[in-house]
């Protein structure tokens, strides 16, 4: 004796999704370090950002 079972749902919908990248960065590439600004006095200094990625992105459903 066999037992079976069916299970059925209504069609529906895909969900669309659309993504675009519009731009991007790409900052200190090499990740040396550098420098902003400093003072005369040499006390101290700005260092600049790590190397980083930025981008823009864009979606519809």
């Amino acid at each position: 004796m066999s037992r079976d079972a069916t299970a059925a749902r209504p069609p529906f919908r895909l969900i669309e999704l659309h993504l675009r990248v519009e731009s991007g960065n790409l900052n200190n590439i090499t990740d040396k370090d550098y420098y902003l600004a400093s003072y005369r006095s040499g006390a101290f200094a700005y260092i600049g950002d790590r190397r980083n990625v930025r981008l823009t992105l864009s979606y519809e459903f």
